[in-house]
């Protein structure tokens, strides 16, 4: 301190001091005009450098996101192919499952002349009976059905029972599709009978022959055994059909696999749902910036999808 007349005054330094020591803290220092200088060209190198690593940052994720799109469509294809192989075995299952356990539980048969000769009185019963034609005899059952096709010398006339017309039993599955009633009164098979027999749900996707309608040698199945129905004159043969019914086999495989791909892809649907709903990466969940890219792992996201808190 020094004396001016009869004030004493402190020194600037001493002031200093005293007042950071009563606020508790030291006053900084100027750093020396060299060592400022130096300071400032390294920070800007700094952000220069750090400018340069965010840009090199999204432009690898951006070809991370680009070259890793062919992957994802490659995953998508194998899941797809997996859930349709795995399809086609549950229809065959499905398929031979029914063909083991299912029964008839009910038959309806219908006929249709072929020609036009008249109606005449049958000398054994005494009742009239038409001209020849085609009769089918159709058993059904959960997912199963047994059909047998025969070509008569006469059909009824004067039926009381009002039987469904035959396009609604003739089969849409099998041989017996790609031909008519018509077709078998003209070209008759050996025995003047077939049977066929048909499993699958929810269409009937596989099929086989009885070679001469009910007792005839199979053909295109295993046999399993056979079972009466109760209360009814209609016993099931068990069997485990071989061939593919088109378009039912198709159809299943199609219905089976989407079943699966609802069950392996519902989740993660859900999932990406809910974390887009909430601004987030649909992919692994971040918080997405305002860019065009996730900064987490690179994944698109369009900003027209993207829901804001």
């Amino acid at each position: 301190m020094h004396a001016r007349g009869d004030v004493w005054q402190a020194r600037p330094r001493e002031t200093a001091r005293r007042t950071a020591r009563t606020s508790g803290r030291r006053s900084p220092r100027p750093p020396p005009p060299l060592v400022g200088k130096a300071y400032g060209r390294l920070s800007e190198r700094l952000r220069v450098h750090d400018r340069q690593i965010r840009t090199l940052h999204r432009t690898w994720l951006f070809e991370g996101a680009v070259r890793h799109r062919p992957a994802m469509k490659r995953r998508t294809l194998l899941v797809l192919v997996t859930c349709l192989l795995v399809g086609a075995l549950l229809n065959v299952g499905v398929a031979w499952i029914t063909g083991c356990f299912v029964q008839y539980k009910d038959a309806v048969g219908s006929s249709t002349a072929m020609t036009d000769d008249p109606v005449r009185i049958d000398p054994y019963t005494g009742d009239r009976v038409g001209p020849p034609g085609v009769s089918a005899l159709l058993y059904r059952g959960l997912g199963a059905e047994y059909i047998v096709v025969t070509v008569v010398e006469w059909t009824r006339v004067d039926d009381p029972v009002v039987r469904p017309p035959m396009s609604r039993l003739w089969p849409r599955w099998g041989p017996l599709s790609r031909r008519t009633p018509r077709d078998v009164f003209e070209n008759p098979p050996r025995n003047q009978r077939l049977g066929y027999a048909a499993r699958g749900w929810p269409m009937r996707s596989m099929w086989c022959e009885l070679e001469q309608g009910t007792h005839g040698p199979l053909r295109g199945g295993i046999p399993m055994g056979q079972s009466h129905t109760p209360n009814t004159f209609i016993v099931t043969q068990h069997i485990l059909p071989l061939f593919p019914a088109w378009p039912g086999f198709t159809l299943n495989t199609l219905f089976y696999a989407g079943l699966l791909w609802l069950i392996v892809a519902a989740p993660g649907a859900a999932r990406r749902r809910w974390r887009t709903r909430r601004g987030r990466c649909a992919a692994c969940g971040y918080p997405i910036g305002p860019g065009a890219i996730c900064s987490e792992c690179g994944t698109p996201t369009p900003r027209s999808r993207i829901t804001a808190d």
